[in-house]
């Protein structure tokens, strides 16, 4: 039953570590099995690592190529802090492509108002303004305008730490390797009475002991051992619906159930703690969290547009840190 009493372990899925990031986590025993090519992604170019340096650390986040070509759209905690300010340092949008590997300096950004570090808030979206435009066969990507995400299934890509379910995310991963794969919208954030404008999804593996939504009450397998989950780095990058850019990576989440030991996720030999037991660790019986495009319309038409005095413009800065965030539901 939705009724029973849990918590919702919140961690940003933005870089921690001072070092760039790494890749999506699969479903299956192939970590290397939604593995971009390294010479370019196709119709996944548009899909850019974010480099965001604050004295002698670099973060990494992820982004989406707006149709400008100018803007790429990604997470408010990359570029911003908890109350929406810039944070000083440099930030560089990185795009592979069939050309190759082009470099672009983020010259400003445009935080969302709202925006005020609260991930449950819905509000955690940024657009980046390029210094220049991207390369020509870098892809871009329309937002996705209705509001029927929910049993959809989307396309998840970004530039976050790898592995796969069953182990959680590992460092034997390559740095700068892009990689996709599907998940399915499973519910709004208003499901478990937060922002509407945030849209959960699971990461399932076929087996109801690990389906987390069951748990809070709304039971679906999903795609079983097809599905990805996001991880650290992979913030800011999109989920596509109909090529178009539905979501935007914010956090991943794990639910604590009352009396229950370590309920649905899957209890891993390592973490990013280095520990056994039952942390966030983005394996299975976790969830995703992505900011829904669909609610920030009339914030991204104005930022691709500009009216002098209209928005307000940032110099780009440090990426998210790691942070746990939980909140009890009755």
């Amino acid at each position: 039953m939705r009724k029973a009493t849990f918590a919702v372990v919140v961690f940003l899925a933005a870089l921690c570590f001072a070092t760039p990031s790494r890749a999506i986590v699969v479903a299956g025993p192939d970590p290397n099995g939604s593995m971009y090519s390294a010479s370019g992604g196709g119709a996944f170019d548009g899909v850019a690592q974010l480099f965001l340096t604050f004295g002698s650390s670099t973060f990494g986040c992820s982004g989406g190529l707006l149709s400008t070509g100018r803007h790429v759209v990604t997470a408010g905690h990359c570029v911003a802090d908890s109350f929406g300010a810039a944070l000083p340092g440099s930030s560089s949008v990185r795009f592979i492509t069939e050309s190759g590997t082009t470099n672009i300096a983020g010259a400003s950004y445009i935080v969302n108002p709202a925006w005020d570090g609260d991930l449950f808030s819905g509000t955690d979206l940024a657009i980046i303004t390029l210094a220049a435009l991207a390369p020509a066969d870098a892809t871009r990507y329309d937002i996705y305008r209705n509001t029927d995400e929910v049993g959809q299934i989307g396309t998840l890509a970004g530039f976050g730490l790898g592995g796969t379910g069953a182990t959680g995310p590992t460092a034997a991963y390559p740095f700068g390797t892009r990689r996709k794969g599907m998940n399915q919208f499973d519910a709004l954030g208003s499901f478990f009475d937060v922002s509407g404008a945030i849209l959960l999804f699971d990461f399932d593996n076929g087996l109801e002991a690990n389906d987390a939504l069951r748990v809070a009450g709304l039971p679906d397998l999903g795609l079983g051992l097809s599905e990805v989950n996001i991880a650290s780095g992979d913030s800011g990058g999109p989920t596509f619906l109909d090529g178009k850019i539905a979501g935007v990576h914010s956090f991943g989440a794990r639910l604590i159930v009352k009396d229950v030991a370590c309920p649905p996720d899957v209890e891993t030999p390592a973490n990013l703690k280095g520990a056994a037991g039952c942390k966030l660790d983005f394996s299975f019986g976790e969830l995703g969290g992505d900011m829904r495009v669909s609610s920030f319309q009339t914030f991204i038409d104005a930022a691709l547009v500009p009216e002098p005095g209209s928005i307000l413009l940032m110099s780009s800065g440090l990426a998210g840190l790691l942070s746990f965030l939980r909140r009890s539901r009755k």
